[in-house]
């Protein structure tokens, strides 16, 4: 940083530098997203509906509210003061989008969803799409009508692909705070808790609970009907097939204590070696059995 052409850099508090005018933080990676806000702050676009959005009966537009051109507002939603629902993105019947909601382009949003205040939905989303939901009936399947709703509360953030299912009844909630990648499924009465990470082509299975403040890395896999506690953070591509106390670091598949799968992988590489010298020996003993059945014969 300091041999840089910035003009100014931040840095942890217990540092200095006299090479550089320095802004110190105890926490330099927030006061850099901070600056950045407001040195170059998002573009938001003027109030209004285009001409080509389609507006439903009964549907509640606030003044402040931005629609896009060839956008859907379905009959008797309402989008609140601040939003913006960007162009070609679909809002069912009886939605609820909250106040400086962000919609951006091509995302679709079901019937009955409620999105909270400040919440960030990107490209391509689906919100709301019915649940995996079959039951048996004889050689075939019959599928479970999904008539539920999805819950989103306030300052969220969702990323690009995310499909986020419907309840088959009641709700699935995405809770206050939780920040979610892009390319991930969350199955139908899933409950994410409060300010969560869940990292990209992670898929949540149905009926499970994540606690509080947990971070998945990508591609982890969560099995249905699995509740999982508060501060779990698990490693990338691990699976989850049953209830997980909370306040753990977990990885692998299925997952175990951090610690206790880099000494499996460690095992693991030593494997090849390993059944090689275990083939060996047992040529060894067959060996000496076979000298040992001579030396009998003798006798």
């Amino acid at each position: 940083a300091e041999s840089s052409s910035a003009a100014a850099i931040i840095i942890p508090s217990a540092l200095s530098t006299s090479k550089k005018s320095a802004i110190k933080s105890d926490n330099p990676k927030l006061c850099f997203a901070k600056l950045l806000g407001l040195y170059m702050p998002a573009d938001k676009p003027k109030p209004g509906v285009h001409k080509a959005a389609v507006i439903g009966a009964g549907a509640e537009i606030a003044k402040s509210a931005h629609i896009g051109a060839y956008a859907v507002i379905g009959e008797g939603s309402k989008v609140d003061s601040g939003a913006v629902i960007s162009s070609g993105v679909i809002i069912g019947e009886s939605v609820y989008i909250g106040e400086d909601t962000v919609i951006n382009p091509n995302v679709t949003v079901y019937k009955g969803v409620s999105i909270g205040k400040r919440v960030i939905i990107h490209g391509g989303g689906v919100i709301g799409g019915d649940g995996f939901g079959y039951a048996k009936d004889g050689d075939s399947y019959y599928k479970v009508p999904q008539v539920g709703n999805v819950v989103i509360e306030d300052d969220v953030e969702i990323g690009s692909n995310v499909t986020i299912d419907r309840a088959t009844i009641g709700s699935t909630i995405i809770k206050r705070g939780t920040k979610i990648d892009n390319l991930v499924q969350i199955g139908h009465n899933d409950i994410i808790g409060e300010n969560s990470v869940i990292c990209a082509q992670t898929g949540i299975s149905g009926s499970s609970v994540v606690g509080r403040r947990c971070t998945f890395a990508g591609q982890v896999g969560v099995s249905d009907h699995v509740n999982i506690g508060e501060n779990v953070i698990v490693g990338a591509q691990s699976g989850i097939p049953s209830d997980v106390e909370g306040n753990q670091v977990l990885l692998g598949s299925p997952v175990v204590p951090i610690m206790q799968a880099k000494r499996q992988y460690g095992a693991f590489a030593k494997l090849p070696k390993l059944i090689i010298k275990v083939s060996q020996l047992i040529k060894r003993i067959d060996d000496l059995e076979k000298r040992l059945a001579e030396i009998d014969g003798r006798k």
